[in-house]
């Protein structure tokens, strides 16, 4: 073994639903089509269970805010709540030009919050009232602290001078805590949502021209990765 490097990153939890976003997420994790999501969400929203379904706006009202604040304080505790720094930072983000900024984002109407167990929906409308009110959710809530592992092995080896020398890089990744994931996590959101290669936690690419061969299972980066702790 060469060396071992270890880092924490940051992952901030996703706004809240949009159209597009909704859309999107209910195709990929429900199997609905555009069509099919706007009718299920009118559906809910004639029903009184979400606001308005067609908004650009990621938004949420003050008082939307404080009883999501309440809402996660009493499911998972105060060290679940969303930072003023990253909510802040979230609202500095450049807006869409002509966004439908009548409408908030979409989330569970009222201020109560009503949790997808206590209603009284059933098949597509349950699914997707789930979606939206987890989303909502984990909106407001600390990012996830993921724990990353980086190990080099250097090859030394007196029987083959193919491999002699080559380096290893292996990649791992775990959930040190789990911050948004706890309400949005497993069904909706994963720390690498791409499948595994070779099926055994990455892919391996090997370069013996260069003397090196990679294995890398960390997940895709994004602008709302942050990387926190560097440690050798």
């Amino acid at each position: 073994v060469e060396s071992v490097e270890k880092k924490q990153r940051l992952r901030n939890p996703p706004p809240p639903f949009i159209t597009s976003t909704l859309q999107q997420e209910a195709s990929k994790k429900l199997g609905l089509g555009a069509g099919a999501t706007m009718r299920t969400a009118q559906a809910l929203y004639e029903q009184g269970y979400i606001t308005y379904m067609r908004t650009d706006n990621a938004a949420l009202s003050e008082v939307a805010i404080a009883s999501l604040k309440e809402l996660v304080a009493s499911r998972f505790g105060d060290d679940y709540l969303i930072s003023d720094e990253t909510r802040n930072a979230r609202k500095k983000t450049k807006k869409k030009v002509k966004s439908q900024e009548a409408h908030e984002a979409i989330r569970p109407s009222g201020l109560e919050f009503t949790s997808p167990g206590q209603s009284s929906l059933e098949g597509s409308e349950l699914s997707l009232y789930r979606l939206i009110f987890e989303r909502t959710l984990a909106s407001e809530m600390s990012p996830a602290v993921i724990d990353l592992t980086d190990v080099q092995i250097r090859v030394h080896s007196q029987t083959s001078s193919e491999y002699n020398g080559a380096v290893f890089r292996v990649s791992g990744s775990k959930v040190g805590f789990e911050g948004f994931l706890k309400a949005y996590g497993d069904r909706h959101y994963s720390i690498d949502e791409e499948e595994d290669e070779d099926n055994t936690g990455g892919k391996m690419d090997v370069d013996v021209a260069q003397g090196s061969a990679t294995k890398d299972n960390e997940y895709a980066s994004d602008t709302e990765n942050q990387e926190i702790v560097d440690q050798r």
